[in-house]
């Protein structure tokens, strides 16, 4: 919880804060309970549509992927069937994935501003420090995606534990973890490395 006159960070139930004085209204911490603090890079929050702007940058890198599975999945189970080995494939399919997502996240780094403005306007742009980060977490996702997608045309299923556990570990830490949205996405990327 940050004080809405000062900026510094205070107790969660203060009535007022230490510092300035400044009272602590109900309408204060709700809107901090709806928002997300990210102070890593500079203090700011994200609004559930400025999230939903990054998250949309993501989905365009996840998307932009997704239909390397789709026509891996197939060959894969056609070279399967022949009994011919499938791994060239599969390591060709996560170059192009990966390709295409770091050239994304590049871009995401190189002219966030440029691009944000473009498709959503300025009030978005408090997005931009960490809009290729976002597009790292969803190139390792597309990654994992294309991965889950070859084992089970090779019908293996035992991954689907892993899959699970992390699952599990995830939403755990996510539970633990959730002061900001770097925290989030760091336990991102750490649960899909």
């Amino acid at each position: 919880m940050h004080c809405p006159n000062c900026n510094i960070e205070i107790k969660e139930h203060e009535p007022k804060c230490p510092e300035c004085g400044q009272f602590i209204t109900e309408e204060n911490r709700l809107d901090q309970k709806t928002n997300f603090a990210y102070s890593s890079l500079g203090y700011f929050t994200l609004t559930a549509g400025q999230y939903a702007a990054l998250s949309l940058f993501g989905k365009i890198i996840f998307f932009g992927t997704l239909s390397i599975s789709m026509v891996m999945f197939p060959k894969v189970l056609e070279l399967n069937s022949e009994n011919k080995g499938s791994l060239t494939l599969l390591f060709k399919s996560i170059l192009i994935a990966l390709f295409l997502g770091l050239s994304a996240s590049l871009l995401y780094f190189l002219i966030p501003k440029f691009i944000i403005t473009m498709l959503f306007g300025e009030e978005f742009l408090v997005i931009s420090n960490i809009l290729w980060i976002f597009g790292i977490v969803m190139t390792i996702f597309s990654i994992c995606y294309l991965i889950s997608f070859y084992n089970m045309a090779l019908r293996r299923t035992k991954f689907l534990y892993f899959i699970i556990f992390f699952n599990l570990l995830e939403i755990f830490l996510i539970t633990l973890f959730h002061n900001s949205l770097a925290q989030v996405v760091t336990i991102l990327i750490i649960i899909m490395v």
